[in-house]
């Protein structure tokens, strides 16, 4: 199972977004960004955490457990038996302006 992690960085410049990541990548472990320029000023960096969860309230819990390391006033959507969804905008990691995080469970 796959979290996906959508991020809307404030720097437009790669090495600096490379460098948010990096403080972000120390608290959830998420891998290598996939970074590109957002149309609205800044970068959109893509990331992609593997889980190995034994049940869905399992994965949905880590989902969870992952988006609170790491930002808080998370806002849930979406149907909670087929896919999470949480988009958030208060971060304690500097230099991250937007995040989505979603879990489906039709790749579980």
């Amino acid at each position: 199972m796959i979290l996906n992690i959508s991020l809307v960085l404030e720097t437009e410049k790669e090495k600096n977004a490379r460098v948010v990541v990096s403080r972000l990548n120390k608290v959830i472990s998420a891998g290598t960004p996939v970074l590109e320029r957002y149309h609205k000023g800044g970068t959109k960096a893509l990331l992609k955490k593997g889980m190995s969860d034994a049940s869905w309230p399992e994965a949905m819990l880590t989902g969870l457990t992952v988006a609170q390391s790491f930002g808080r006033a998370w806002t849930i959507y979406g149907d909670a038996q087929e896919e999470l969804n949480l988009v958030g905008a208060e971060f304690s990691v500097v230099g991250i302006n937007w995040c989505e995080i979603s879990l489906s469970r039709k790749d579980f």
